[in-house]
């Protein structure tokens, strides 16, 4: 499960984003733990369900979800948790979470941390996990010299529209208040 923690609502009641008549919070955020969760499972998601609200945008002209929760359904039979929360009160982060059967990760803001428990022991272990300020900026370089011609991209094509095509699915299930098919 993922969170999109926005922390910067002022930027959609104020900026560029709360005048785009059909601006998501899942595909302006959410998208990017949609990326970690297909990155690490690398598996086909079947369909979607999506609810949302706009309790903090209501007297505001955002007229869109200004926080979304979604569950993916993989057809491997595993499921995932995404939430898009862009009023939240805190500073923009992400957070993922892996629920294995050998073991949990938990990861936020804060640190990283693995989770084991057998049936001798109960183990918490924290993570060195260096964040690399930089990689953003690596990943929108790549892009500008793969449109140029002088880079391989990082990504296929048929991966980014994948992504694009689950985020608009949950957008849809806002919508018709059913699972989607992706």
């Amino acid at each position: 499960e993922g969170e999109y923690n926005y922390g910067r609502f002022e930027k959609i009641l104020h900026g560029w984003r709360g005048r785009i008549k059909n601006y998501s919070v899942t595909l302006g955020g959410g998208i990017h733990i949609i990326d970690l969760i297909q990155w690490y499972l690398g598996k086909k998601i079947e369909k979607v369900i999506g609810i949302g609200n706009k309790i903090n945008s209501k007297t505001s002209s955002f007229i869109n979800s200004d926080t979304t929760t979604a569950l993916l359904k993989f057809k491997s039979g595993v499921t995932a948790k995404i939430t898009s929360n862009f009023p939240i009160k805190t500073p923009h982060h992400h957070v993922l979470n892996i629920y294995g059967t050998k073991g949990s990760i938990f990861s936020s803001h804060e640190d990283v941390v693995l989770h084991t428990l057998t049936k001798k022991n109960k183990k918490r272990e924290k993570i060195n996990f260096k964040k690399d300020k930089n990689y953003k900026f690596g990943i929108l370089d790549n892009f500008i010299y793969h449109m140029l011609g002088k880079k391989k991209p990082l990504f296929t094509i048929e991966t980014i529209l994948n992504n694009m095509e689950i985020a608009f699915a949950i957008d849809r299930s806002l919508k018709t208040k059913k699972w989607e098919k992706v």
